[in-house]
């Protein structure tokens, strides 16, 4: 293989010292205003410093053209030859070169990766297509395609010109590819399992499509229930219990368009399947829920899995977190673990920044590898089907951009503080079911006191004017002092005053929240 280099004439200050350094090359000629350097891969790899600092200066300049072998040739292209000389030095100085050329996929060249060799190990799982996807089924017996697998180990070692390494030879590649089964047979209790073709979330996957290892299942995984998520590194007992949320869609107000949307984003694959198929388009895998606190992010979340009947997992960004290297990585790793488990499920997390900040060179490095962690988490959704993540968060700003794009929390929702016919129907949901005074007026309450508000706030005015009720009409001290049973009356009803002072207190706290800073 040679390179050839043809560069012009140019203004830079720059070339008479390259044309100096091109004549200690055997390959150089100058023809008027035409520099050939011609270059073999013996000279490429004692000068691949000074061939590097050469390109690098002629890179910008006018006609620059490369050719590989009389082909044209990009930049692109050159750099990959130069990969395959440093890949060829790396082992040459390792003390076991064998073992050095089989990482990566296993092929005895660790620039071949198109197909892994390997079908257990966490590279191959995630990263490339496996030997065994490629096949057909014959007699129920899944045959492995083995012509089709050397097609494309040689296109690859021709399009990344593996070939030039003087290490590599086609007799190691076909000797990794004799070590493979001709067809695997697929037992109740055997090493594989049938692999499934994705289906819609929700809905049961029912066409074979090929084979693939059988998973491990671990002896242990959190607990559904707990939002704790061990500290230091407990094992974590084994629950197969389901949770459903009782939250339904009936529980929200003011943010009907909100619920439309996720519900076609989530609920719309199971009801009409047939549709994505029609479109050729695949369901969404995560929704990022973005606003003020106290909007309704959580119970949307809880509503939609009640709605599917989905196992809801919920975890709060923070206690992923863990000062042990690593095991903020495991905790993210166990929660998908657990929906997977119990699939169909949902995947909510709140607080969202606190694990998926934006990556810089100032940031931290151990969020970092949290940050990537999730990301490959989130593009191992697609294989794991029927699971959908949820994240809700008030600074979106903070939010890495990787985390936003197509294939992971690709649809995007603001959720903001309820409009004046939002507030009216999320204080006549929380006021339905209690004992309100008959005279009470609850839109005109809503008009004047709660506009502005969030739906916790709303929340919080309805329970405090309970509690302004039960103190005006019990005796709280004497209850706790003959520890007796408080007969309910028609006394015992909210009126308008106690509102009003529910509302007068949230507004009173609000204006001490604002100013504790400058009073301590």
């Amino acid at each position: 293989m040679n390179l050839k280099i043809i560069f012009y004439k140019s203004s830079s200050k720059y070339y008479d010292s390259v044309c100096l350094q091109c004549e200690n090359f055997v390959g150089y000629s100058c023809e008027k205003s035409a520099n050939t350097l011609v270059l073999g891969m013996e000279e490429i790899r004692q000068c691949e410093f000074e061939i590097k600092g050469i390109l690098e200066t002629i890179r910008n300049w006018t006609k620059t053209e490369y050719f590989i072998d009389e082909e044209r040739a990009t930049l692109t292209d050159i750099n990959t030859i130069f990969t395959i000389v440093d890949c060829e030095a790396g082992c040459s100085s390792c003390i076991h070169p064998e073992e050095y050329c089989y990482e990566n996929a296993g092929w005895g060249c660790k620039s071949l990766d198109l197909i892994s060799l390997r079908k257990d190990s966490y590279y191959s799982y995630r990263l490339s297509n496996c030997w065994y996807e490629f096949g057909h089924f014959e007699n129920n017996v899944w045959n492995i395609d083995k012509e089709q697998i050397l097609f494309m180990l040689q296109k690859e070692v021709k399009k990344k010109k593996v070939n030039i390494c003087k290490h590599f030879s086609y007799e190691r590649l076909q000797k990794a590819l004799d070590t493979l089964p001709n067809i695997i047979e697929v037992t109740e209790d055997g090493d594989w399992e049938y692999k499934y073709r994705n289906a819609p979330l929700g809905m049961r996957q029912s066409e074979i499509i090929g084979v693939k290892p059988r998973e491990k299942r671990e002896k242990d995984y959190r607990s559904p229930f707990s939002l704790s998520l061990f500290e230091d590194k407990q094992e974590i007992p084994v629950n197969d219990t389901k949770y459903v949320p009782t939250t339904t869609f009936k529980d929200i107000g003011g943010l009907d368009e909100i619920v439309q949307q996720v519900r076609e984003v989530i609920e719309l694959p199971l009801i009409a399947p047939y549709l994505f198929e029609h479109y050729r388009i695949k369901p969404h895998k995560g929704i990022l829920l973005y606003g003020p606190p106290g909007c309704g992010k959580t119970l949307i979340a809880k509503a939609i899995a009640n709605e599917i009947s989905a196992h809801f997992v919920s975890v709060s960004g923070p206690e992923i977190l863990n000062k042990f290297i690593g095991q903020s990585e495991a905790n993210l790793r166990k929660i998908f673990e657990e929906a997977k488990k119990m699939r169909p499920a949902i995947i909510y997390f709140d607080e969202f920044d606190s694990i998926s900040s934006t990556r810089d060179a100032d940031g931290n490095p151990l969020m970092a590898t949290v940050v990537n962690q999730l990301l490959t988490l989130l593009d191992g959704i697609d294989e794991n089907s029927r699971i959908c993540a949820i994240a809700s968060t008030n600074r979106i700003d903070m939010i890495d951009d990787a985390i936003k794009r197509p294939g992971r929390f690709d649809y995007v929702i603001e959720i903001q503080k309820p409009s004046l016919e939002g507030c009216k129907a999320i204080f006549r949901i929380h006021t339905e079911n209690m004992p309100v005074a008959k005279d009470f007026d609850k839109n005109d309450f809503v008009e004047e006191w709660l506009v502005g508000c969030s739906g916790a706030e709303i929340d919080f005015v309805v329970s405090e004017a309970a509690y302004n009720s039960i103190r005006r009409t019990v005796d709280i001290g004497r209850t706790f002092e003959i520890n007796t049973n408080i007969d309910i009356t028609d006394k015992n009803v909210i009126v308008k005053e106690d509102f009003v002072k529910a509302a007068i207190t949230l507004k009173e706290s609000r204006a001490r929240a604002e100013t504790a800073k400058w009073r301590y």
